[in-house]
């Protein structure tokens, strides 16, 4: 039985030009992830959600949705992430990606990077793990041109990406479809023809 679910706070950052700095004396390693890590980054996923107490997301469609979405996503390269390994075994990941918003002053570009899935290993957290993966993602994001970052974080992962640069901001959000009706979709209107082939 889960305790009472995080509180979820969103952040956002502006992207600094300064590049980020490798830690010296780590005992893993970050690599970009490719199509083999796909099982791997649905794991983290879940074992995120199923931590946040979001059950929608710890089921089996939602495992096969998001492998679905890596291979298609991340070979289109409109999705990436990267990976934390200790003696060849990973051990943690954060991914992003990137969508256009109206034109703001302190983001010319345009370009927000969203970060998604940052998870550890509890046996590797407090280590500095997920500041190492989140950097990776950030300096991506900044390669590509990107003007701003911003992801959603528990009480507990806010310190971690304060330290990074991001601030906390307020956001509300609406479901407008219903779950059973798939994005892209729409319900037949009055008048529609029926059985057209045209």
């Amino acid at each position: 039985m889960h305790g009472a679910a995080p509180v979820l706070r969103y952040a956002s950052v502006m992207i600094q030009k300064e590049p980020t700095r490798a830690v010296a004396g780590l005992s893993y390693a970050v690599r970009e992830a490719t199509l083999e890590d796909a099982t791997f980054l649905t794991e983290c996923r879940r074992r995120m959600f199923e931590e946040m107490d979001v059950g929608s997301e710890t089921t089996d469609a939602a495992g096969e949705a998001f492998v679905a979405y890596v291979h298609r996503e991340l070979s289109a390269r409109a999705f990436f992430a990267y990976v934390a390994e200790a003696d060849g075994a990973p051990i943690g990941s954060a991914a992003a990606f990137v969508h256009e918003t109206v034109p703001m002053q302190l983001n010319p570009s345009r370009r927000v990077g969203r970060i998604v899935n940052v998870f550890v290993e509890p046996a590797w957290r407090r280590r500095g793990v997920a500041s190492a993966v989140v950097a990776a993602v950030m300096e991506r994001l900044r390669e590509e041109g990107v003007g701003a970052a911003a992801l959603a974080a528990t009480e507990d992962g806010a310190p971690v990406y304060e330290r990074l640069g991001f601030e906390h901001y307020d956001e509300m959000r609406a479901v407008l479809l219903p779950v059973d009706e798939p994005a892209g979709e729409r319900p037949k209107a009055a008048g529609d023809d029926e059985g057209s082939d045209s």
